[in-house]
C-alpha cells in the first residue's frame, strides 16, 4: 500500500478503524485466549498423527486427517497472528507518514515566510 499517494482524509480514516479494530482485539482476553488454544491444539494434532503414522499402526486415513486439521489449525492461527501484527506495523507507517507530511508543510510554510 503507498501511502504517500493518499490523501490526509484517507490516511486517518483508515488509521482509525485499524485502531479501533486493535483496540477490540486487545479488549478481548478470550479471544486471544482461543487462537492461542487453536494454535495449541493444531500443533498437538499434528504431532500426535505423525507420532501415531510412524511409531504405531501406518499410515491410516484416521491418521491423515488428523495431520490435515491440525495444519489448517495452526494456518488459521499464524494468519490471525500476522493479521495482527501487519495492522500494528501498518498503523506505525501511517503515524510515520502523517509526521513527516507535517513536517515539510512546516518546513515549506516556514521557506515562504522567508
Amino acid at each position: 500500500m503507498d501511502l504517500s499517494t493518499s490523501t490526509k482524509e484517507d490516511l486517518l480514516a483508515l488509521r482509525e478503524r485499524l485502531d479501533t479494530w486493535c483496540k477490540q482485539y486487545a479488549a478481548s482476553k478470550w479471544e486471544n485466549r482461543f487462537w492461542m488454544l487453536i494454535g495449541l491444539m493444531g500443533a498437538f494434532a499434528l504431532i500426535d498423527g505423525l507420532y501415531a503414522i510412524f511409531l504405531f499402526e501406518g499410515l491410516q486415513g484416521l491418521y491423515i486427517v488428523e495431520i490435515v486439521l491440525g495444519l489448517i489449525a495452526c494456518f488459521t492461527w499464524y494468519k490471525n497472528y500476522k493479521r495482527h501484527k501487519n495492522n500494528k506495523m501498518l498503523i506505525v507507517r501511517i503515524d510515520e507518514e502523517l509526521r513527516s507530511r507535517k513536517k515539510s508543510k512546516e518546513a515549506s510554510a516556514d521557506t515562504s515566510h522567508q
